[in-house]
C-alpha cells in the first residue's frame, strides 16, 4: 500500500446500525467529549485513576481492553498539560482526542439532495454498471459477510437494508440503537443542525447494491452533524473487530493522525479484517486521517467517465477509485437520496471487499487488497493531471471476483 510523509499532514472519513454493547465500551453520553479531554494509553498493571488524580484530571470514559482512556485536564488539552501528563508514571502515551467529521464540509460539488429520487434509481444506476456489480454477483454476493459501517449509524427499518442488518453499536449513546436520527444539537456550530442527517443510511445501501447477500453491522460513532472523536473511532474499530466483522467502512476523516487509531487499524489488520477508507473531499494532495494508514486500503472517487472528481483527494497515498458523484442510495426514513462525495465511494470498495472475502475466506488482509488493486482499470490515461496519483485505477468487480 501506498503510504504518505505525515510531516504534520493531515487526515480522514465516516459510519453505523443497532443493538446494545457491554458497558467496557464506554459511558453514555449526549454529544462529543469536549475538546480538554485527552486520550491517554497506560502501561502494564498502571491505574488510571491515579494517573488522573496526579493531574488533577476527571476520568471521562475508557477501554481497559486497549487500555485507553479519555481525562479531562483542568487547564484543557495545552501543550504544557500534555507534557505533564505524559511524564507521569505508568503513562505510555498521551494525545488531543481530535474531532473526526464527515469530509461532505470540504466538498466544492453537490453533496446530497433528496426527495424526488426512487428505489428504481437506486437500484438501476450508472455507478453499479460502471463497477460491473451484476456481473460479479452472478459470481459473489458477498454471502455471510459482514461489513462494519462506522457512521452516522442507519435507518433500521429501511426497506433496502432490511435483509442485511445484524446488530451494531452505538459508541455514543451505548444504550441506545445505532440508529441515524435527527438532533436539536448543533455540535458543529455552523447554524445548521442534522447536516449528516442520512449519510451513515446511504454509505450501508451502496454496500448493500454491491454486496447484496453480505451483514452490515452499523456502528454509530458519528452524530447528526457528522461529528465525533478519535475515541468514538478508536472504540467502533475494536468493537467491530471483537464482534466479527470482515469488514470496516470508515468513511470519515480527521485532521492528523490519532496514534490510538492506527493502534486499532493494526489490531483490525492483525485480525484479519479489511479495512476501506476515504480519501477526503479535500481536491487536493492533502490526505486525511486515516487514508494513507498502511493498514487501510484508500479510496478516490470519480465520476460517470472516470474522470477524477474535483472534490476527491489524491495523491501517492490512493490505491483505488471508485465512483463517487451523483450516488443514488438509501437515506433517512426509508427514503432515498442522492450523495457525492468520497464517503460514497468508499463503500464500492467495501462491497467488492466482502464479495471477495466470501470468495476467498482464508485470505489475509493484504492478499484481498492486492486482489482490489490488482484487478482495477488504470485510469492514468484520461487524467494526465493525476498520473501516478489515482492508485491502481477504477475498481472493476467482475475482474476481482474472476481471479483465481
Amino acid at each position: 500500500m501506498r503510504v504518505p510523509t505525515w510531516a504534520g499532514v493531515i487526515a480522514a472519513a465516516v459510519a453505523v446500525v443497532v443493538g446494545v454493547a457491554p458497558a467496557t465500551y464506554g459511558a453514555a453520553r449526549a454529544d462529543a467529549l469536549p475538546s480538554a479531554c485527552v486520550i491517554v494509553k497506560v502501561q502494564p498493571g498502571a491505574n488510571i485513576n491515579s494517573i488522573a488524580a496526579a493531574n488533577g484530571a476527571t476520568l471521562s470514559e475508557g477501554d481497559s481492553a486497549a487500555r485507553l482512556y479519555c481525562i479531562a485536564l483542568p487547564g484543557g488539552a495545552n501543550p504544557r498539560a500534555l507534557a505533564a501528563l505524559q511524564a507521569t508514571r505508568g503513562v505510555a502515551y498521551a494525545e488531543p482526542n481530535q474531532p473526526v467529521y464527515l469530509t461532505q464540509a470540504q466538498q466544492s460539488s453537490r453533496a446530497f439532495y433528496q426527495g424526488t429520487i426512487t428505489s428504481g434509481d437506486y437500484a438501476n444506476q450508472f455507478a453499479l454498471n460502471r463497477v460491473g456489480a451484476a456481473t460479479a454477483q452472478s459470481i459473489s454476493a458477498g454471502q455471510g459477510v459482514t461489513v462494519a459501517v462506522l457512521d452516522t449509524g442507519v435507518d433500521l427499518t429501511h426497506p433496502a437494508l432490511a435483509v442485511n442488518l445484524v446488530p451494531g453499536y452505538n459508541v455514543l449513546q451505548p444504550n441506545q440503537a445505532p440508529a441515524d436520527t435527527p438532533s436539536s444539537i448543533d455540535s458543529d456550530n455552523d447554524g445548521q443542525v442534522n447536516d449528516a442527517l442520512g449519510h451513515g443510511t446511504g454509505v450501508a445501501g451502496i454496500i448493500a447494491a454491491v454486496a447484496p447477500q453480505s451483514r452490515i453491522m452499523p456502528i454509530k460513532v458519528l452524530d447528526s452533524e457528522g461529528m465525533g472523536t478519535a475515541f468514538d473511532v478508536m472504540e467502533g474499530i475494536r468493537y467491530a473487530v471483537n464482534h466479527g466483522a470482515q469488514v470496516i467502512n470508515l468513511s470519515l476523516g480527521m485532521d492528523s493522525r490519532s496514534t490510538a487509531v492506527a493502534e486499532a487499524l493494526a489490531y483490525a489488520t492483525s485480525h484479519n479484517v479489511v479495512v476501506v477508507a476515504a480519501a477526503g473531499n479535500t481536491g487536493t494532495q492533502m490526505p486525511l486521517y486515516p487514508s494513507g494508514d498502511p493498514n487501510v486500503l484508500t479510496v478516490a472517487a470519480t465520476d460517470a467517465s472516470d474522470c477524477l472528481a474535483p472534490f476527491s483527494a489524491y495523491g501517492t497515498f490512493i490505491n483505488v477509485t471508485a465512483p463517487g458523484v451523483n450516488i443514488y442510495s438509501s437515506y433517512y426514513n426509508d427514503d432515498y437520496a442522492l450523495w457525492s462525495g468520497t464517503s460514497m465511494a468508499t463503500p464500492f470498495v467495501s462491497g467488492e471487499a466482502a464479495l471477495l472475502r466470501a470468495l476467498h475466506p482464508n485470505d489475509g488482509v493484504g492478499v484481498i487488497d492486492a486482489r482490489v488493486e490488482g484487478s482495477a482499470v488504470p485510469i492514468d490515461a484520461l487524467n494526465p493531471a493525476y498520473a501516478g496519483d489515482l492508485g491502481a485505477g477504477r475498481i472493476d468487480l467482475p475482474a476481482a471476483v474472476s481471479q483465481p
